[in-house]
């Protein structure tokens, strides 16, 4: 599938290449560990991640930021276009750590879920926690998952 890609989708794209860029890895368009969405059209770029023993993970571009799922959370990180560029240090930062980090995934039942970012070195980096209104924190499962991109190969 060969698109043309709104400039604004390409901004967004360019920015997740610039953190590829910089860890070695294939830039996301090339990258073979992601494929297009059957809904991507100009204004909108899904890229679907699928890498065995990784964490489940999408990717939706588009003209007013960039999302970023991490299974089960469908919006787990949602950046707009203004959060970009008021922070855009933070928004670097954030994405290589969702590739470089090993990941500590917390859900208790069906409206708790909790991420931990682990650095090389062992150390939270980040966490995200995401719940509904009113939740329990019982029959909780954590699943670890080693770093998507500790170095390409």
């Amino acid at each position: 599938m060969v698109i043309k890609f709104d400039d604004k989708v390409m901004e967004k794209i360019e920015l997740i290449n610039s953190v590829f860029d910089k860890l070695g890895i294939p830039r996301l368009l090339e990258n073979p560990d992601f494929v297009l969405g059957e809904f991507t059209r100009d204004l909108i770029a899904f890229f679907c991640f699928n890498k065995e023993n990784c964490i489940g993970m999408n990717i939706d571009c588009d003209n007013e930021g960039i999302l970023f799922g991490l299974d089960p959370e469908y919006e787990a990180y949602y950046l707009s276009n203004d959060f970009i560029n008021e922070n855009k240090e933070f928004c670097l930062g954030l994405i290589e750590d969702i590739f470089k980090c090993t990941i500590k995934r917390e859900v208790c039942g069906k409206k708790y879920v909790k991420f931990y970012f682990y650095n090389e070195n062992g150390e939270c980096v980040r966490t995200k926690k995401i719940t509904g209104l009113f939740y329990l924190k019982r029959n909780c499962v954590i699943e670890e998952f080693p770093p998507i991109y500790l170095q390409y190969k």
